[in-house]
């Protein structure tokens, strides 16, 4: 069973007119009468993971002393995004 068939309707769709968080999106999708999502195989695992992660990026930062900046700057900057992921 496909949860979006015609590939519309996923998370952070920027064509939707209201923005809608992520966390409302899910809690929307399992409240449908249409138990879809709540009974997907793996629905709800996809959707905590990605919750996680999510909550998880936006609570890491990175601190360096003033005195060290100039050291380890030079060192962070070449590192790729794809390198990050």
């Amino acid at each position: 069973m496909t949860v979006f068939p015609f590939g519309l309707g996923g998370f952070d769709d920027h064509t939707r007119e209201v923005a809608i968080s992520f966390q409302k999106h899910v809690e929307y999708l399992l409240d449908l009468a249409d138990r879809r999502f709540r009974y997907h195989r793996s629905f709800l695992f996809i959707a905590l993971n990605i919750y996680q992660q999510r909550k998880a990026h936006l609570h890491t930062w990175l601190t360096v002393k003033k005195s060290r900046f100039d050291y380890i700057a030079p060192k962070l900057a070449p590192i790729s995004a794809e390198c990050l992921k």
